[in-house]
């Protein structure tokens, strides 16, 4: 959508590019951890690191109405306006 509209090359869209992947990689990291660090159950199934499972399922959570908001802000009011696809679609 950046695109789109022209401005794919100004710092704030790049500022909010940068930050939709610094959360992505956040969290892909902790994921990473919380198996990294898993420990093996009695049963011999492994159980992932609760704090690292957990703080990658808060930051998912945290941020994602943060990274809508940021859409909406890059994409302007073209996803608010659009009609539903049934709509869109109907002949």
């Amino acid at each position: 959508m950046a695109k789109y509209n022209g401005i794919e090359k100004a710092p704030h869209v790049r500022d909010k590019l940068a930050n939709y992947v610094a959360v992505a990689e956040l969290v892909y990291g902790t994921g990473i951890a919380a198996v990294i660090k898993a420990k093996q159950a009695a049963s011999g199934t492994y159980v992932p690191d609760f704090v690292f499972t957990n703080v990658a399922r808060y930051h998912a959570g945290i941020n994602l109405y943060h990274e809508y908001e940021m859409l909406a802000e890059l994409a302007g009011g073209l996803p608010a306006t659009l009609p539903p696809e049934e709509d869109f679609y109907n002949p």
